[in-house]
């Protein structure tokens, strides 16, 4: 039976670094590239990658919100390969760029002109000119390439923009992270056939709640000066089944982009360019999570059997356990303005603030952070007892510290080879790396408190896992709810979010059972858990400037 758990776990890990060699050995072309540091306008630094290419034409690649240059990866590699030269960067408070974005508006204006601070140095490092460069967006980055090419003074040579945020009308969503209507600013107002005077190409999906199809034919109609929306130099392709997310990701909007840019910039072109690279990558992406999950359940089959957990020293025990979960579930209420007080604390600090990676430790420290009130005073239904002990000194076998050691580290390899390959900017770095350690603290007391409740199950009703089972429900409560809420938004986009960190919280809660077995100690898995938790979600978060401190 162990051999048959070996034998898998083998196949495991082998279809991860089979997946992850792959992916990087196919695209080995991009090591050859030039890390740039440039100032915009107001002297911000802004970090940019430059990819030399052969031909006399280059491409200008912008990402979007809580994005990163690594997110860009699959149009980098395309482009690349077909010859291009291709420049990336990250805005202020994004990616490996320092400082941060203002709530106004999401700075777009700012933003607009680093576009023409990196079109400034895109073209001295080409060699290029304006009339051989195509800008690309993708989201708020498709809409501060059509602001950019609107104030100037330096155009391309060509548009595309893939799902541009950028509603002429009514879009609650959208509304919220610019600010403001669109419908009310001036520089959408310019818009015409003729300006901005160059081609334009606008990609997106059916599926795309952030440019709806409402929202694309409002934009194609004041591009085209009518109610058309097609017209000389204005072109949109609208994909089905596609979702705002993976807009960067699909080999068919990806596709339709390299073809237009072939087009406009007078290279060879095909009816559809090949996009394997992309396709490969996400092959190998499903392996690799297939790879993963095998890992993830063997390892924790094993570590089960040949490891049993001795159970955390607590002090308190269960003895209504029924009442006890119905109670839980209440505790909510206080526990979220707990929460939003902690959350409070971190916007006040004089850094960038990653605004929306604060409900995980809102949620999950403020409730522990409750509970171990209220544990301390005795005063939780269903349980007898006072919680007591903090500290378990772990183990000092060896054995279990070498696997332990093994398995988190593989863990962490994976999950930063991972990310790298095109999924974010993982370990993040300066102040996203800041982040990390400051938000810490409160989840892992989190993670510790839900570790604890569950020895007491696992110890008091070994044969009643619906306990646990639900104990672990209740404890995720809010980000299910988060999810729910977006779903009747009707927000594809936000499901997607919120599904991502669902699985990251399924991931950590895995990660740190296993580590509890192997070393008998909860703060280590707490601590572990959540410096894993945040590594992972940085990427989807820009730093803004907090409401008070300066």
């Amino acid at each position: 039976m162990k051999k048959s758990a070996y034998i898998l776990l083998s196949i495991g890990v082998f279809l991860m670094l089979i997946a992850l060699s792959s992916i990087y050995l196919n695209e080995i072309f991009l090591n050859d590239n030039h890390k740039i540091i440039f100032q915009d306008r107001q002297g911000s630094p802004l970090s940019g990658t430059y990819y030399p290419g052969e031909s006399q034409a280059g491409v200008l690649i912008m990402e979007g919100f809580s994005a990163d240059q690594v997110m860009m990866r699959s149009l980098v590699a395309e482009y690349r390969q077909s010859q291009y030269h291709v420049f990336t960067f990250d805005y202020s408070g994004q990616g490996y760029s320092p400082g941060s974005l203002g709530f106004d508006n999401a700075a777009t204006d700012r933003l607009a002109f680093q576009v023409q601070a990196a079109m400034q140095e895109f073209m001295h490092l080409s060699n290029l000119v304006p009339t051989q460069i195509t800008w690309l967006g993708h989201s708020l980055g498709a809409r501060i390439a059509l602001q950019s090419a609107v104030i100037g003074p330096v155009l391309p040579d060509s548009l595309i923009l893939m799902g541009a945020q950028v509603n002429l009308g009514s879009n609650a969503q959208s509304e919220f992270f610019t600010g403001t209507s669109d419908a009310d600013l001036d520089w959408p107002q310019t818009l015409s056939k003729q300006f901005p005077p160059i081609p334009i190409l606008l990609i997106s999906g059916t599926w795309d709640d952030i440019l709806t199809i409402r929202g694309g034919t409002l934009l194609m109609n004041a591009l085209c000066s009518g109610a058309v929306t097609t017209c000389e130099n204005r072109q949109w392709i609208l994909l089905n089944n596609l979702i705002h997310n993976f807009e960067v990701y699909s080999p068919r909007a990806i596709s339709k982009a390299i073809k237009w840019s072939n087009m406009q910039s007078g290279l060879p072109a095909s009816e559809n360019p090949r996009t394997t690279l992309t396709q490969m990558r996400i092959i190998w992406w499903l392996v690799a999570m297939l790879g993963m999950g095998i890992v993830l359940s063997g390892t924790r089959s094993l570590v089960m059997k040949d490891y049993p957990h001795s159970g955390l020293k607590t002090g308190f025990e269960i003895v209504q356990p029924e009442r006890y979960l119905w109670k839980k579930l209440l505790l909510w209420l206080p526990a979220l303005i707990l929460g939003v007080l902690i959350m409070g604390i971190y916007l006040v600090l004089p850094l960038g603030n990653p605004v929306f990676n604060l409900l995980y430790t809102g949620f999950i420290g403020g409730y522990g952070l409750l509970l171990v009130f209220l544990y301390r005073l005795g005063r939780v239904a269903g349980t007898s007892g006072k919680l007591k002990e903090w500290w378990t000194v772990p183990t000092k076998d060896l054995n279990r510290w070498f696997w332990a050691i093994a398995f988190n580290g593989l863990l962490y390899v994976f999950v930063i080879l991972f990310y790298r390959t095109g999924q974010g900017l993982v370990p993040p770095v300066g102040e996203h790396l800041v982040w990390v350690f400051l938000l810490t603290p409160p989840t892992a007391l989190g993670f510790w408190l839900g570790a604890m409740e569950d020895s007491v199950l696992a110890k008091s009703y070994p044969h009643r896992g619906k306990y646990r089972f639900w104990a672990l429900m209740i404890g995720l409560f809010p980000f299910f709810v988060r999810f729910f809420l977006v779903a009747v938004l009707g927000s594809v986009s936000g499901m997607v979010s919120a599904g991502i960190g669902l699985i990251l919280l399924g991931i950590v809660l895995v990660q740190g059972e296993i580590t509890r077995h192997l070393l008998q100690n909860a703060w280590i898995a707490a601590i572990l858990q959540s410096v894993l938790l945040y590594i992972a979600l940085m990427p989807q978060s820009v730093l803004f400037t907090p409401f008070l401190g300066s």
